[in-house]
Formats: C-alpha cells, structure tokens, sequence
C-alpha cells in the first residue's frame, strides 16, 4: 500500500488470493501432467539399461550394414 500499487488491505489480499488460486491450479496441473507420464511410461513396457538399448541398436545396424554390403 506505501508503494501506492494498493488502495487498501482488501486489494493486497485480494491480490495474494488470487495469486495463490493461480499457482494452486499450476500445480494440480503439473502433479495431473506428471502422473500422466508415469502412466505412460508404465504401460510402455519394461524398461532397458542404456548401455543395452545402445548395443541392441549397434548390432542392428551392423546386421543391415552387413547385408546391404553382402547384396
């Protein structure tokens, strides 16, 4: 109010509620949008170590490097 911003209590704390009401809303938001990418990640199957998952791709390439250099 000093700053001149506000004309009385009742506008700082209508203010500040309003303002909690928002980032209140933000973080159900963001708790929703985060249980939703567990789920996701859940139902995407079992998970493989990234060392694995590299070799896998690498033996992969290799076998149709192989073949395309066999044709």
């Amino acid at each position: 109010m000093e700053s001149g911003e506000y004309a009385s209590a009742s506008e700082v704390m209508r203010e500040a509620l309003c303002d909690w009401k928002f980032r209140r809303a933000q973080r159900d938001q963001i708790i929703t949008e985060l249980g939703r990418r567990w789920d996701a990640g859940i139902a995407s199957g079992p998970v493989t170590e990234g060392n694995e998952a590299f070799s896998r791709v690498r033996a992969r390439l290799d076998a149709k490097l192989s073949d395309h250099g066999a044709a």
